[in-house]
């Protein structure tokens, strides 16, 4: 059995400019993970914070389902 995986973005809903991209086995749990109020100080949570600050809604999107152990190249491809 191919086990599979998804790689994803979050994009700015203000500029639709693409600010992360990441992978996940459960996209939609991961993506209310992602959505929620964040204390950990890095990018792309203050990021993710100040929209929610302003009731701006994040965009999610998957861009591909990939076999699983090619995931970390499919990732890399997307980011470049």
């Amino acid at each position: 059995m191919n086990m599979t995986t998804q790689i994803y973005t979050l994009t700015d809903p203000t500029t639709k400019q693409v600010r992360y991209v990441g992978k996940s086995n459960n996209p939609i749990k991961r993506f209310y993970k992602h959505y929620k109020y964040n204390e950990t100080k890095t990018h792309k949570n203050n990021w993710i914070n100040k929209l929610l600050d302003n009731n701006e809604k994040l965009l999610y999107k998957i861009l591909e389902v990939v076999d699983y152990d090619k995931w970390s190249e499919k990732e890399k491809n997307w980011i470049s």
